[in-house]
């Protein structure tokens, strides 16, 4: 059967983006100088309750993306549970029912639209929010800049500059693939191409730029693997060859490659922080401290105490989205989010000619597998990262649309060719 998305449907796809992002609430943040009259879910609230609003109405497509993102799922069970062992229970139980209506709601997303329309929604809601993080860098440094650390670097509407970096990635990777999928109008997506590669830069985040590179020379593969069936095959026998002794020399030569991006062994502070929640980690290895309660203000005792005098400063999170997880939900939330995302890859690869959603799936896995390694973006789903992760997953677990299976670029090529051949010859 046919689904066909209202037009509101897409509206709410496009406000769940600000939510995700981190991008509505940072900003209300920033204006009131981190102490808001009120709480960041009263500004969130009410797009999250359009969410469960299109969630309930759409029950048929909830129930098949739910068994499509079954080890989000199971995260989402498992955060609601660690309420009852958790170290901040408020804590636990606030975030673990926005995690439940973000997951379903996304799950549902990705039953409802096909790829086309969830790639230009992203793109037009990440660019209208990358056009207004360089209007506060230019006109409201005070907002839109960083200024205690890392001094003059673009932070935009976010907090920091990671995070601000990271969108620039994401944004960089949706200009890409808005571009793959409607080549026939590209003026907009290149020039918000153009415009996050300057926006990543002007991060200074070098997690990003890396991310970044990685991100394009995936596009690239991808584009060649679905050009047609001989260079599909020459390109498949080159990743395999060359594949396994790249990632074996980047492995022996790694101090080199970390001084060739500019990055300190320590990665900033963040090998300290890796080393000192080791005495935390052993504390409850199965079950974890419960969701999102390890950082939590409400959590003043235990062996945290002894993380922040090895290191000599409070951190907010441990900058690494496997330790993240294990802190929160143990070894049990660790396999299901490593299942998730190995599920999530395998199907993009597999499905590389299957799906023109590759163009987005696979940059965008690579990115984050590269960013997931410095900061914790897949441990929530308040996350743009996390969040997008549950709809490449569902996407890639159910069978290809008709639509989806098309490619922009391969039906320009030929309208091209069609155009070249010469008029038939009329007798």
């Amino acid at each position: 059967m046919l689904i066909r998305a209202t037009k509101l449907e897409y509206v709410i796809l496009c406000l769940s983006i600000w939510v995700i992002s981190g991008g509505l609430s940072s900003i209300y943040l920033k204006l009131f100088n981190n102490t808001p009259p009120l709480p960041t879910i009263v500004i969130e609230g009410p797009i999250l309750f359009l969410m469960v609003g299109n969630t309930v109405l759409r029950l048929r497509e909830a129930v098949f993306g739910a068994f499509a993102a079954l080890p989000i799922m199971g995260l989402v069970v498992l955060a609601l549970a660690s309420y009852r062992w958790s170290l901040s229970p408020g804590e636990t139980l606030k975030e673990s029912v926005i995690f439940f209506i973000i997951a379903t709601y996304l799950a549902t997303s990705a039953f409802l639209f096909d790829w086309r329309d969830i790639i230009k929604a992203t793109w037009a809601m990440i660019s209208v929010m990358g056009v207004l993080s360089l209007f506060l860098f230019l006109v409201f440094p005070s907002l839109g800049r960083m200024s205690e650390i890392h001094v003059g670097a673009l932070s935009g509407l976010w907090l920091e500059k990671n995070s601000t970096g990271q969108i620039g990635v994401y944004g960089v990777i949706l200009s890409l693939a808005r571009f793959a999928i409607l080549p026939q109008r590209p003026v907009l997506p290149v020039l918000t191409l153009a415009m996050f590669i300057v926006f990543t830069l002007l991060t200074t985040s070098k997690t990003s730029l890396v991310a970044m590179i990685v991100a394009v020379g995936l596009f690239g593969w991808v584009y060649a693997m679905r050009r047609n069936k001989p260079v599909f095959i020459l390109m498949l026998w080159s990743t395999l060859i060359f594949a396994g002794p790249l990632g074996y020399f980047v492995y022996l030569e790694s101090d080199d490659v970390i001084k060739l991006l500019g990055r300190s062994s320590t990665f900033t502070g963040r090998a300290q922080i890796w080393e000192a929640v080791k005495i935390s980690l052993a504390d409850r290895p199965l079950l974890g401290h419960g969701y999102n309660a390890y950082w939590s203000q409400d959590y003043h005792f235990g062996t945290r105490h002894f993380v922040y005098n090895d290191l000599g400063f409070k951190a907010n999170h441990a900058h690494n989205s496997w330790l993240e997880m294990r802190l929160g939900l143990g070894f049990a939330g660790l396999a299901l989010l490593i299942s998730a995302t190995i599920i999530a890859c395998v199907l993009s690869l597999l499905k590389i000619r299957a799906s023109r959603g590759v163009y987005f799936a696979i940059p965008f896995m690579g990115a984050v597998l590269v960013i997931s390694s410095f900061e914790s973006i897949l441990a929530v789903a308040n996350n743009f990262g996390g969040g997008i992760l549950i709809i490449t997953l569902t996407k890639m677990v159910r069978l290809s649309t008709q639509d989806d299976r098309l490619s922009g670029i391969q039906d320009l090529l030929e309208y091209i060719r069609k155009l070249a051949e010469p008029p038939p010859q009329t007798a």
